[in-house]
């Protein structure tokens, strides 16, 4: 049997949900009631109502006036009804399809503006909201079906990252030194070193992430050993390498696991190309206390508003999305990851955002994408976002076998952040960081690979271009 749809609309097959759970009155929410935003409540289409009766407020900081008039009608935002699993119809399912869009929630966030403060007047009336989406139970196909999927995207990532992505970082690096007005460059084996590079740092086991990334140690040890064997530099820009590796272990205190390899791993890169005389001033220009003071301005600053922002659009974004997407396939969430989900983000970092669907199809992350890059850029945000080609299906399993570290969840549908979220005192999934000797062994397998597909292009690419 096909599982069933966490979201169902009028004229789907699906059957209505049960157990309607009114929502939190305005009033627990921190806004005032008003006439005017009673009459605006009043003058939307709808046939069931409930009046607005106490109920416990959300977890979590209040909000209050335009703000929370939104943030309390999201649960009920969607252009159907959420499904909480169930089978049978619910007895009061309303027979019209009540429906709260963006549209009506503009007209009561504009009366919830207008209205005067020294005359709160009754509460307004609501829809009854239905039972929060529950988590598919979790069972034994279930979880094959979780396994199933993380290889599956294991396996296609590993493609992407060992043959498309490869060649364009190749002809990246290629095109590099081509435009470089230096006739001397820091390294002379660019394609031992480039492979070397690739695999810098790497436990020799691989998710749907990328490699996963050693231990500081590991990747320290790694990074001299290809500056000392492909770099041809003086002993200044050995010293500046040192002073480097020193800092970037220090560099921004919230940093995730994987920060020190990535500072490291852009900086030999970049300072690949350079002439020799250059490298020492480069290096040291890298992770310097003046980047670090920025880093914790912009993370004291910036970033929170940042999130707000993104919050806020990329709810907006999912019910657009979920009014064309049919049933079986709407958007559960957005997955925020990498260094604003754990509070260590900067000026250039980006938003990577993974949507959870009801069935992990791709055309849920290109509905939601398209829209939530559109709205967001039409709002002025900076912070460029990074949308994954596909999505998950609603399994917490899942999502956390695929993103082991920090993540923040968001939706506008009530119960799904606390059902994907891990719990305060969870602690995030423990994946080993030593590489064991059959990664030893899978990253000498991978490397000899790499000199392969590099040579067969290599001599492939002049036939190409005469050809053309």
């Amino acid at each position: 049997a096909q599982p069933a749809p966490v979201f169902s609309t009028p004229g789907d097959d699906a059957p209505a949900p049960q157990n309607a759970a009114q929502a939190p009155s305005l009033g627990q929410l921190g806004a005032a009631p008003s006439p005017a935003r009673s009459a605006a409540a009043r003058a939307l289409p709808g046939a069931a109502r409930a009046a607005n009766a106490p109920a416990d407020a959300p977890a979590g900081r209040q909000a209050s006036g335009p703000t929370a008039a939104l943030r309390s009608f999201a649960g009920a935002s969607d252009p159907g009804h959420l499904w909480d699993g169930a089978r049978a119809p619910r007895p009061d399912a309303d027979p019209a399809g009540t429906r709260w869009d963006a549209a009506r929630l503009s007209a009561l966030a504009a009366a919830d503006s207008a209205r005067s403060s020294s005359e709160p007047g009754p509460g307004i009336e609501r829809p009854a909201l239905p039972a929060p989406a529950s988590m598919p139970r979790s069972t034994a196909a279930g979880r094959a079906r979780d396994a199933l999927a993380y290889y599956r995207l294991a396996s296609s990532s590993l493609f992407w990252y060992t043959f498309p992505r490869l060649i364009e970082r190749w002809n990246e690096l290629r095109d590099s030194l081509a435009a470089s007005s230096s006739s001397s460059h820091a390294v002379k084996d660019f394609r031992g070193f480039f492979i070397a590079h690739r695999v810098l740092g790497s436990t020799g086991s691989y998710s749907p992430m990328g490699f996963r990334v050693a231990t500081n140690g590991v990747v320290s040890e790694e990074a001299w050993h290809i500056f000392n064997r492909y770099f041809s530099v003086g002993p200044e820009a050995t010293a500046a390498f040192a002073r480097l590796v020193d800092r970037a272990q220090r560099f921004n205190p919230n940093r995730r696991s994987t920060q020190f390899r990535k500072v490291v791993f852009h900086a030999l890169r970049a300072a690949s190309v350079l002439p020799p005389e250059s490298v020492a001033a480069f290096l040291d220009s890298i992770a310097t206390e003046d980047a670090a003071r920025a880093l914790a301005d912009f993370q004291a600053t910036r970033q929170n508003e940042i999130l707000e922002a993104l919050d806020e659009t990329a709810r907006e974004a999912i019910l657009d999305a979920n009014r064309e997407l049919p049933a079986g396939q709407k958007v559960v969430a957005a997955v925020l990851l990498g260094s604003f989900a754990n509070g260590a983000a900067g000026p250039d970092s980006d938003l990577d955002l993974q949507v959870v669907s009801e069935d992990g199809s791709a055309a849920a992350a290109t509905a939601f994408n398209r829209r939530v890059k559109a709205l967001w850029k039409a709002r002025g945000g900076t912070s460029p976002i990074s949308g994954f080609q596909y999505s998950l299906r609603y399994s917490r399993d899942l999502v956390e076998m695929v993103h082991p570290e920090s993540y923040r969840v968001i939706t506008p549908y009530a119960g799904v952040r606390d059902a994907l979220s891990r719990r305060p005192d969870e602690a995030t999934r423990t994946i080993s960081r030593t590489p064991s000797w059959w990664g030893r062994a899978f990253q000498a397998a991978y490397t000899a690979l790499l000199h392969v597909i590099l040579a067969l292009y290599e001599a492939w690419k002049p036939q190409r271009l005469g050809a053309v």
